[in-house]
Order: structure tokens, then sequence, then C-alpha cells
């Protein structure tokens, strides 16, 4: 988690990275990021990125 703020306290700047991994034989997205843009009042942006890989014994 990164943030940023003004001298006064006030947050200007949020990022929260999460790395989660899951079978491709599910459709499961772990929620763990989702509640920081309910907590925080600061510019954010929310994405999502997937990658295979093989998992051995699958």
């Amino acid at each position: 988690m990164r943030l940023a703020a003004e001298r006064d306290g006030r947050l200007t700047g949020l990022a929260h990275e999460v790395n989660m991994q899951s079978t491709s034989l599910e459709e499961y997205c772990e929620q763990t990021a989702t509640v920081t843009r309910s907590l925080y009042a600061a510019p954010n942006r929310f994405s999502v990125s997937g990658a295979l890989v093989s998992q051995p014994g699958a």
C-alpha cells in the first residue's frame, strides 16, 4: 500500500496492490483490495490483470 497526502493530512493518492493465486478451473477473485476504495477518500484506480501459470499435478 502506498499513500500520498497534503501537509494537512488530506489524502491525494492511494495505491493498494494485491497478488493472488487461484486455479484456472474456478472463477474466483479475492476481494482483498476492494474495501480500500470505500474506506479512503482519495483518487484511486482499480485494475485487474491475470496470468495463466502451470500448476504441477493439476
